[in-house]
């Protein structure tokens, strides 16, 4: 696990996460904007993000919202089980159903399903079939009401399947958002990319500039590599 002070209880039958949640918290500490006051997680599930943005040093307050019962049950006993209640704030709600926001965030987060809902086998437990396929969910909502609360020199972040790469471009930019930072992940320097890490700002897509970069989990040889022990420990591991 991360580190030995962090705990995330899962069910064996239920939503596990998965090195996508690490390296999402990873990066959207990385490419945080530099003073961060409140923060959104949308589709929190068992709370792997919020808990691991706050324990790598988040500044702030963090709205995690989740609308399963089952995860959301899992989520509020995970920031207890970290003492993060004073920080972490689990909202049981459909993110469908967020219209208006007193408050803007400096920056938002979200992991969404990577399938849409008529594609592949469908999971026959909800909460991984909702977590992998877009039934409840498809990464234009979560961009709409992610864009929607951000403020406008704040940041979005997601994480997605390269294989699906032009499609999220274009549904940031039809959002009214850009990507400053897209970081290709693969397993080894040998292997292809698989995720593609999102850093998204509000914006026209045509006057932007991007930064587009590749991390490898292992070195030739296998061993871990320097990036990926940032991911996957804390440096006190």
């Amino acid at each position: 696990m991360y580190d030995r002070d962090t705990v995330i209880a899962q069910r064996r039958g239920g939503y596990r996460f998965s090195v996508d949640a690490l390296l999402l918290s990873w990066f959207a500490h990385e490419y945080a904007p530099a003073r961060v006051t409140r923060t959104l997680e949308l589709g929190a599930g068992s709370g792997i993000v919020s808990i691991l943005l706050k324990r790598r040093g988040l500044g702030g307050t963090v709205d995690a919202i989740e609308r399963q019962e089952s995860l959301f049950s899992l989520l509020a006993h995970n920031v207890s089980l970290n003492h993060l209640e004073a920080s972490v704030f689990p909202i049981l709600k459909d993110i469908r159903m967020l219209s208006a926001f007193h408050e803007r965030y400096d920056l938002v987060c979200f992991n969404p399903p990577y399938r849409a809902a008529d594609s592949g086998r469908t999971a026959p437990d909800e909460e991984r079939a909702a977590a992998r396929h877009e039934l409840f969910g498809s990464l234009d909502d979560f961009l709409r009401i992610g864009g929607a609360a951000l403020k406008k020199k704040g940041r979005l972040f997601f994480v997605y399947p390269v294989a699906r790469l032009a499609f999220a471009c274009l549904s940031t930019a039809a959002h009214g958002l850009y990507p400053r930072q897209i970081v290709l992940v693969s397993e080894s320097p040998a292997d292809p990319p698989s995720l593609a890490l999102f850093c998204c700002a509000p914006g026209d897509v045509r006057r932007s500039k991007l930064d587009l970069s590749l991390v490898t989990m292992r070195e030739k040889d296998g061993a871990e590599s320097a990036v990926a022990s940032k991911i996957l420990h804390a440096s006190s591991c």
